[in-house]
């Protein structure tokens, strides 16, 4: 009886550690083991003369038979062979280990003698003057090459430091033949890091990178005056789905909800096209607010028809990840409870009702569940609470409102995450206010706490953006200003938002609207306005990113 009991005490706490492991069906991730040699270089180089010599470390990689070559660099050469890391045989011509840049694309060559053993060179070019982080693997496998997170090459050689058999010097910033220097890096390198084995995709993942794109545009010549008001999910198969409105001018002007998706990471995006037809009709469609399902290919997009005096909700579904959608359907009745006098959830005077803006959630009892706001004409005062679905979306219910005394009376548009302890945390603009206004309740229908000011979080008055990054880890964004949409700022919580450990700025110019998604693999995403109303960006990103100074 005694062994059995002690076997039940196994399972039961390797469940628990497995639910602390995972959080809404995504399991951490390894980490990435120290280099042998890890080099912070902060330097630019002329690509002439310039580089530095490691060849008194030689010895440490010369006997490695697999294992990967990390490199944050920025560069705008368009030239031929410029070298990240090199070591060689220089008594011998063409015996050299080289992973280097070639014409704006990252390239690896491994040769003896001038028996090539490798030659391999990574999809896409990198000579814009950004920084990027490009990793070569060598491995059992075969040979690859990422950058910024995503495999770009791959080939059948296995062959690593040991092909060239006699080493006798190793650079950063160049390659040195039988003849003499050659191949010197032109622009900037931060760091050169070495690794005994072969990271696997998910740990090169973890490595610090950031990448920019535009995804909306006024000049994209479609006709609009103006992209708004962004919204981001990533579907439990990864696929990155994508919203945003598209307005005939200003707020509450006739305006469509449309929405793009990408399948490999984001890299590249579908055609746009238009979930919510509002500006042919003269409807001012606002506030779209994608949910992805934990589970499966269900994805949802919500959002608002703005009518002072009667706004209403709809919804559309798609079962395959967002190739295909339902048509809409008409949710308004899940405001009535805020509108009907005597009821516990009465919002008196209610004129206006927005979503968000940003993103939906699925709790982890499968619960959806969308934040929104409510004002009195002229916004005279205002509150949030959420509606939610027990049923996948079929049917909508109102949830409890926050409560919003003086200096809170005007708290609107927010986002909302589910904590560790199975709570929910609301993230609120607050008008009047320097910071961010914070409540938290122990479900969508319990009790609201009375908001707080969260002193770390300043904000111009502008909407921000929350979203669980795994089991421990919270993210926000927002303009890090009190007084201008500038410094687009990611922060970083381990504990439920109480404090905010790390912080980066992802663009100093002004910009507004923000909206965070985040992987399966845990590549971060922030779709934002950059600046509000001509232009969209997608950065997408890693956690390193954020906690590296």
């Amino acid at each position: 009886m005694k062994i059995i009991t002690n076997v039940f005490r196994l399972l039961l706490c390797t469940a628990i550690v497995m639910t602390m492991l995972t959080f809404q069906g995504k399991i951490a991730e390894a980490s990435v083991p120290a280099g042998v040699l890890n080099y912070a270089i902060n330097s630019t180089f002329n690509g002439t003369s310039d580089y530095v010599d490691k060849t008194a470390d030689r010895t440490v990689v010369s006997s490695l038979t697999q294992g990967s070559i990390s490199v944050k660099f920025k560069s705008t050469s368009t030239a031929v062979a410029k070298t990240f890391l090199s070591v060689s045989d220089t008594n011998d011509p063409s015996s050299n280990l080289s992973f280097t840049m070639n014409n704006g694309t990252v390239y690896f060559e491994n040769r003896e003698n001038g028996s090539y053993a490798t030659q391999l060179s990574a999809a896409g070019t990198y000579n814009d003057g950004a920084w990027h982080t490009a990793v070569l693997t060598v491995g059992s496998t075969g040979t690859k090459i990422y950058v910024d997170g995503y495999q770009k090459a791959s080939a059948a050689s296995t062959s690593f430091f040991t092909n060239v058999t006699n080493i006798n010097g190793m650079w950063v910033g160049r390659n040195v033949d039988s003849g003499g220097g050659q191949w010197y890096y032109s622009g900037s390198l931060a760091y050169v890091n070495i690794y005994n084995v072969a990271l696997t995709a998910a740990q090169v993942k973890e490595l610090e990178f950031l990448t920019e794109q535009t995804l909306f545009t006024t000049s994209d010549g479609l006709g609009y005056a103006q992209y708004r008001i962004p919204s981001i999910v990533v579907s439990s198969s990864g696929t990155v789905l994508v919203a945003a409105e598209a307005r005939s001018g200003g707020d509450q002007t006739p305006t469509d909800i449309v929405f793009k998706r990408s399948t490999d990471g984001g890299t590249t995006f579908s055609s746009q096209v238009i979930l919510a037809p509002g500006k042919s009709q003269g409807y001012a469609e606002m506030n779209p607010m994608l949910i992805a399902e934990n589970t499966g290919t269900r994805v949802h997009l919500l959002w608002s028809r703005w009518i002072w005096g009667n706004c209403q909700y709809f919804i559309r579904t798609s079962t395959d990840d967002g190739v295909t959608w339902g048509a809409a359907q008409d949710i308004t009745s899940a405001l009535l409870p805020y509108k009907t006098s005597g009821n516990a959830y009465y919002f008196a005077n209610l004129s206006g009702a927005g979503m968000g803006p940003g993103h939906g959630i699925q709790m982890s009892n499968a619960v959806l569940v969308v934040p929104i706001y409510m004002t009195t004409p002229n916004w005279t005062n205002s509150t949030v609470a959420s509606i939610y679905s027990t049923d996948n979306g079929v049917t909508w219910n109102a949830g409890s409102k926050v409560p919003n005394p003086s200096g809170f009376s005007l708290i609107h548009e927010n986002m909302m995450v589910q904590l560790s302890n199975g709570s929910l945390m609301t993230n609120m603009r607050n008008p009047g206010s320097d910071y961010r206004a914070i409540s938290t309740s122990t479900g969508v229908n319990g009790t609201w706490s009375t908001p707080v000011s969260d002193t770390t979080l300043i904000d111009p008055v502008v909407q921000g953006s929350l979203q669980r990054y795994d089991a421990s880890t919270i993210l926000f964004t927002n303009p890090a200003n009190t007084s201008t949409r500038t410094n687009m700022t990611i922060r970083m919580s381990n504990d439920d938002g109480a404090t905010w450990v790390k912080s980066k700025e992802i663009y100093a110019g002004t910009n507004g609207y923000s909206d965070i998604g985040v992987a399966p693999d845990k590549t971060i995403f922030v779709l934002y306005e950059k600046p509000a109303g001509s232009k969209i960006a997608l950065a997408r990103l890693s956690k390193a990113w954020i906690e590296t100074p």
